[in-house]
């Protein structure tokens, strides 16, 4: 059965599904087109209206246009549709809100902000997420695209992240699903997020045997890898040396291979939520984190069952507050998500300050599904 013609009728948002995943493997193939004849590896640079310079390679900018504009072919035009990429919310102002403010298009595709709260659905893009790995030829990349509601209350719909590998993970309200790159597979429910415990299982007297068998199992944390940005020189300099090598180090007691990787964000995050061997990714950076870098896989690890915990409030993040934070898509956060909640809690509190003062786990004030 072809992955496009999984999502039947019957299923809540098949047909979202459908015009997501179409227009996502079109814009892959396009770019890697233009990767090949060595346009897309051109370097351009652009001003904003306060003079504020950003560079970016071709396909970037031509990738973002390109998904535009299936995307506004496939759901009805502008009237429908709000698209808003990276490239395009560079421009905008810092300030902008859509529960009070509005975006249109005008000549030269320039967008133009009018006080009118945003009314349609917006999809968020970044078609070359981690276009440095990209131009040197290494993996872990993607494609990231999430649908949500602007409200009141602001509700997202459902979030993509293509994998640099080709395979896709989505979800939405009902649920999470991992579709595999080679064609004519099936797809499957994603696998949700590998359990893991900071500390070893108490001595409750068993033979020894028994006990070497239940530190194998993946309630203790024998193995955790932990993924952050690190790539540009501002992030790594920003690394919580003290605080976060003390609890790595009070972490690693009686454990074997725990690993630091410097690829995070949304790649990274997808991985978490199927299980795939991460445990643990956080924003670590005074800036942060804009929220098309982290809300499509954030959103995606949340339904299968992750957690994530705020690092400036430390409060848990639930999904509403995940759209909540699209509907100011220029603000930066600081985080910590985690297969379980102790990891993602800890972490959290190691990055508010440093030293091993980390509070108990959260408490969730949400009911499960």
């Amino acid at each position: 059965m072809r992955s496009n013609q999984y999502f039947l009728p019957a299923f809540p948002y098949s047909d979202l599904w459908r015009k997501a995943l179409a227009t996502l493997k079109t814009v892959r193939k396009d770019a890697l087109k233009s990767l090949a004849s060595g346009a897309g590896l051109e370097h351009l640079t652009y001003y904003r209206d306060d003079g504020k310079p950003k560079d970016m390679l071709q396909v970037d900018k031509e990738a973002e246009n390109r998904c535009k504009t299936i995307l506004l072919d496939k759901f009805g035009g502008e009237e429908n549709l709000l698209v808003l990429g990276e490239e395009t919310l560079w421009k905008l102002p810092d300030s902008l809100d859509l529960s009070k403010q509005s975006v249109s298009f005008g000549p030269g595709a320039d967008p133009i902000v009018s006080n009118t709260p945003e009314t349609r659905m917006t999809a968020i893009v970044d078609m070359i997420d981690g276009s440095d790995l990209l131009e040197r030829g290494f993996e872990n990349w993607c494609s990231a695209l999430v649908f949500f509601r602007p409200g009141p209350p602001p509700l997202i719909i459902a979030s993509f992240v293509h994998h640099s590998n080709g395979s896709i993970y989505g979800a939405d309200q009902f649920s999470a699903f991992f579709i595999p790159s080679k064609a004519g597979t099936v797809p499957r429910r994603l696998r949700g997020p590998e359990p893991r415990s900071l500390e070893a299982p108490p001595d409750v007297g068993l033979p020894a045997q028994q006990m070497e068998e239940l530190k194998r199992t993946p309630e203790y944390a024998r193995q955790i890898a932990i993924c952050f940005y690190a790539q540009k020189t501002g992030h790594f300099a920003s690394i919580p040396t003290a605080g976060l090598t003390d609890w790595l180090k009070s972490v690693y007691k009686g454990k074997d291979r725990l690993r630091i990787y410097t690829l995070a964000g949304n790649p990274m995050m997808a991985k978490l939520a199927d299980g795939e061997h991460v445990h643990a990714v956080f924003e670590h950076s005074e800036k942060g984190q804009y929220a098309h870098d982290m809300v499509p896989g954030g959103y995606i690890a949340l339904r299968a069952g992750a957690h994530l915990v705020d690092a400036c409030s430390q409060e848990e993040i639930f999904e509403d507050t995940l759209a909540s934070w699209l509907l100011q898509p220029a603000q930066r956060h600081r985080y910590a998500l985690g297969s379980t909640l102790p990891i993602a809690a800890q972490l959290a509190a190691v990055l508010k300050k440093p030293g091993l003062d980390a509070p108990a786990a959260p408490k969730s004030a949400r009911v499960a599904d």
